[in-house]
């Protein structure tokens, strides 16, 4: 048996205590093992595996389609971001919108996501890393001053505090 520290520890140090009882996670930590769980995992939900395999069939209301063109034409947007944005809206599942830096896909999200709270649509954004999550809320904020924004996350940053995102530690609640 090899003790050794986690890597993704993310500077956090344990100490561990004579006498205590622990739990030791013999699974594989490099990242093979992870982007094996990650496929494996993605290829389990029937939904995911579909759109990987390219089976998967693109469901379209097309009234809504029609009203989030509308309604996205209206926001200044170009004609490429208005259809792609209204295919997003549309969409009975899943939608993806690519392109290089400084194309206009926050501004974009910013806009679809402020016609669905127009309809009065919930929305949770999510995101791989904080900054695209603070881009998209900062981008929603300039479109629309007065939604209620929250973020969850235990971090206060200036910038959302400024633009009236309330920001809501998971660990002390407050929503």
């Amino acid at each position: 048996l090899t003790l050794s520290w986690d890597p993704w520890a993310r500077g956090q140090l344990y100490e561990f205590q004579v006498g205590q009882s622990y739990c030791v996670d013999r699974r594989p930590l490099g990242v093979r093992g992870r982007l094996q769980q990650v496929v494996t995992s993605g290829f389990a939900n029937p939904l995911i595996r579909a759109v990987l395999e390219g089976t998967h069939e693109i469901g379209c209301d097309e009234d809504r389609r029609q009203r989030a063109l509308d309604a996205l034409g209206k926001a200044g947007l170009n004609d490429v971001q208005v259809r792609a944005g209204a295919s997003a809206i549309a969409t009975q599942s899943l939608a993806m919108v690519q392109g290089p830096p400084g194309t206009g896909k926050t501004r974009l999200l910013a806009e679809i996501l402020h016609t669905l709270c127009s309809a009065g649509c919930k929305i949770v954004l999510s995101a791989f890393t904080h900054r695209a999550v603070d881009n998209a809320l900062l981008a929603l904020r300039r479109r629309a001053p007065d939604l209620p924004l929250f973020k969850l996350g235990a971090k206060k940053d200036e910038a959302l505090q400024r633009a009236g995102v309330r920001s809501i530690n998971p660990r002390r609640g407050g929503l």
